[in-house]
């Protein structure tokens, strides 16, 4: 070996610890990849308010943006006068009911209101709450093209977001290397 001089030894060195790590050693190109996912509105109307930005991070629950929240408002008032007359006209008609003066279908048919009124008022209360988008997760707001003013859709994605809850690392591995490959 030592005839072979400096560059002798050095290759042999070199090709004794390789052609064992070859075997041994799994590589390949490695990435962390996380889930990336779409956010989109439940409701649609213009964009009043952009809160975040491309690459702000936030955390579950943030408000992303929101939408004007005055149609909704407006069902919801207009709902809840409907439901309290209609509560007021089931009231009078048990009374007239009970003392015999009123029809029992009377009072059926203000109940069935009430409840129908009330399922549509739950309704537009959540429509109400859905105006201000919010983050489902942790993560990164990736890229943000919404401005105020623009109009969404209800189910259109609008903002492309990060996950920050799970992540995983995809590895290219040769398939006689993977002999080798343990947790």
């Amino acid at each position: 070996l030592l005839k072979w001089g400096p560059i002798g030894v050095y290759g042999a060195l070199v090709v004794l610890y390789s052609i064992p790590m070859a075997w041994r050693a799994p590589s390949g190109p490695a990435l962390v990849m996380m889930d990336s996912v779409e956010i989109s509105s439940n409701v649609a109307g213009p964009v009043t308010e952009v809160l975040v930005s491309a690459g702000s991070r936030v955390d579950a629950g943030d408000a992303l943006f929101r939408i004007d929240p005055k149609p909704f408002q407006a069902a919801v008032d207009t709902i809840s006068a409907q439901l309290s007359l209609a509560r007021q006209r089931l009231e009078q008609t048990q009374k007239l009911a009970s003392t015999g003066a009123g029809a029992a279908a009377n009072v059926q048919q203000f109940d069935a209101e009430v409840r129908q009124l009330e399922a549509q008022l739950e309704s537009a209360t959540w429509n109400l709450e859905q105006c201000e988008v919010r983050a489902p997760s942790k993560g990164l707001v990736n890229d943000v093209h919404l401005r105020p003013g623009f109009r969404v859709a209800a189910g259109q994605a609008v903002i492309p977001f990060i996950e920050d809850t799970s992540s995983y690392i995809a590895v290219q591995i040769q398939q006689n290397h993977m002999r080798n490959v343990e947790v």
